[in-house]
């Protein structure tokens, strides 16, 4: 898709294992990668094991430790679109934003359990569903946020959202 939009500058937070260089987003027409190229990455160290395994492009990041990752992607990416837009306002985009939620290992920041559907509908005797629904609920504040970004860019008439996911399974009955 992207070989067909060759003047389009695009965003890319990829969530997918990467087995070799050639495959990672920068080098496969993407102009900006923010993100991890392995699964099972911690929320907030951003390693799997005991490895950083988080670049902005190419280059690793070291300064997110103790951050949220969904929270940093969204910024990362109304970053950019404010950016894209600053430097030319007719300027098309392509930004595509995974998330690496509802994956393992299940970490949320506590605030997003402690309120709303995931405090009043769902028993503390559950914190598994309790934990996944604070995980969804921090998806949801992105997408909220993201939408926010570019109403207020001028660019939500113009913008098509297209949501997908995989096939993350149920971690406890439903």
């Amino acid at each position: 898709m992207l070989a067909h939009w060759p003047a389009l500058t695009y965003f890319c937070c990829m969530v997918a294992g990467m087995t070799s260089w050639g495959c990672t987003p920068t080098c496969r027409g993407f102009d900006h990668f923010y993100g991890f190229y392995n699964a099972f990455n911690d929320y907030f160290t951003h390693h799997v094991g005991i490895g950083l395994d988080f670049r902005s492009d190419l280059v690793p990041v070291h300064n997110e430790s103790g951050q949220y990752f969904t929270e940093i992607v969204t910024a990362n990416a109304i970053g950019w679109l404010g950016a894209v837009i600053s430097a030319d306002a007719s300027q098309s985009s392509f930004a595509y934003l995974a998330h690496e939620s509802n994956h393992a290992p299940m970490q949320v920041p506590a605030s997003y359990i402690d309120r709303g559907v995931c405090k009043t509908k769902i028993p503390a005797t559950d914190p598994t569903r309790r934990m996944l629904c604070g995980m969804m609920s921090a998806v949801d504040d992105s997408v909220a946020n993201m939408t926010a970004a570019y109403k207020r860019l001028g660019l939500w008439s113009e913008t098509i959202v297209i949501f997908s996911t995989d096939n993350v399974r149920a971690h406890s009955p439903v």
